[in-house]
């Protein structure tokens, strides 16, 4: 029943506890302590692990497959990826970026954007939270004020 076991770990001690330092973000933290506890055998199980870890045994065996896989590189890489939404395509991301940069008929909010799209793409019903959670976009975009005279 100890299918922790299984995987042998090739890195000594040392080297893992040196990367455990260089890490910058907590999954890459988390994942280079999955390894070092999984050479010193400190838990029975892969779910004593995971509970000590914070995280699901699912994800443990998951790290561990891939790190059997992929080496030591893939535990220590940034694992972050921008999703594309499901919401906005490219011509109503195209569509907004060059409305937002307008300085003569700025959006005035969220809403006002989600009623532009729905006003000229008539076959997009667009949700408010596709705009609002799409920090991506706005935070890139140089948004134009209207400045009063």
């Amino acid at each position: 029943m100890l299918r922790q076991n299984k995987f042998k770990i090739k890195e000594d001690l040392k080297e893992l506890e040196s990367l455990l330092k260089k890490q910058t973000s907590l999954s890459g933290e988390k994942r280079v302590k999955c390894l070092i506890f999984t050479k010193e055998n400190r838990f029975s199980t892969r779910s004593q692990l995971a509970q000590y870890l914070g995280g699901h045994k699912c994800t443990i065996e998951r790290w561990l497959n891939k790190y059997d896989s992929n080496g030591v590189d893939f535990m220590v890489q940034n694992q972050s990826k921008p999703k594309e939404s499901q919401y906005i395509t490219d011509e109503i991301h195209n569509g907004l970026a060059s409305r937002v940069t307008n300085s003569s008929n700025p959006f005035l909010g969220y809403w006002d954007a989600q009623q532009w799209v729905t006003r000229i793409w008539s076959r997009y019903k667009l949700p408010y939270f596709a705009l609002s959670f799409n920090q991506t976009f706005w935070a890139e975009a140089k948004i134009s004020k209207k400045i009063p005279c």
